[in-house]
């Protein structure tokens, strides 16, 4: 088996990087900029975070492509990309609430192999790494085992994801089958998945930087993340995220999800 323990420890220190400059700002001058694209502030610790870990990257691994949300793509020469998020959750961080997380990921040949969630200020960070079970703080973690909807918990980060009429079909289906519906989790809700915390999340239109970390966290965990098509997750354009803590559940959410759209 292929070992990526050095990637790992490299990745771990970008983790520490970024987590030490988005402990200065959290709750501090911010200086949020507005965008018109997706996310619809920047901050300036968005910015300093990524270009600090590009140029870590570019220096210890200088042939590996980046895939960054704040300053775009550096091609590969290796097979290998980074992908980073330096703050998934935005308004999160701007508003204080701490359920953002830096994601930094490691593609090979366009498949994430290598991915980490870390909650800086929560001190809080999972790792997965393909063929290894997944961690949080070095503990190894295993998803939800639930099987029954009814008494299942559901996050996403925010119910305006689902608008349009098969996914509000979705969510009120999945409102009316669940025990207990949550908002605001960004990239930490996957985290609290693959800990056991939350069975399903479902959220539309995440791009690359968002989901390439989450996956092999997930899938180390036992968990299931696939398209709401049922189809694993590739790069290229935003993508449909359905995850649950094992294979029946997910296969339950998917069968209702597919029935919204037909109905």
């Amino acid at each position: 088996m292929k070992s990526y323990y050095g990637y790992q420890l490299f990745a771990e220190h970008l983790a520490d990087l970024a987590g030490s400059i988005v402990e200065r700002y959290f709750r501090g001058e911010i200086k949020p900029e507005f965008k018109e694209s997706s996310s619809p502030i920047v901050t300036i610790a968005d910015r300093e975070v990524e270009e600090k870990l590009r140029a870590e990257i570019e220096f210890e691994d200088p042939d590996s492509g980046i895939i960054g949300e704040e300053f775009g793509k550096k091609e590969s020469q290796n097979n290998y990309t980074w992908v980073i998020d330096p703050i998934d959750g935005t308004i999160a961080f701007s508003c204080g609430k701490p359920v953002f997380a830096t994601l930094i990921a490691l593609l090979e040949n366009d498949v994430p192999i290598l991915g980490v969630i870390d909650q800086p200020i929560t001190r809080e960070r999972w790792i997965g790494v393909e063929g290894n079970p997944s961690t949080m703080n070095g503990d190894i973690i295993k998803a939800s085992d639930l099987r029954e909807l009814r008494r299942a918990k559901f996050s996403t980060t925010s119910p305006w994801m689902f608008e349009e009429p098969g996914a509000r079909n979705f969510f009120n289906k999945l409102k009316e089958s669940v025990h207990i519906m949550s908002f605001g989790g960004d990239a930490y809700q996957y985290g609290l998945c693959a800990s056991g915390y939350v069975d399903i999340v479902a959220e539309k239109g995440l791009n690359l930087h968002d989901w390439a970390a989450l996956a092999p966290v997930l899938k180390g965990s036992g968990a299931v993340i696939t398209d709401w098509e049922g189809n694993e997750l590739k790069p290229g354009g935003k993508v449909d995220v359905l995850v649950a803590g094992n294979a029946d559940l997910h296969s339950t959410v998917l069968q209702m999800l597919k029935r919204s759209y037909s109905e």
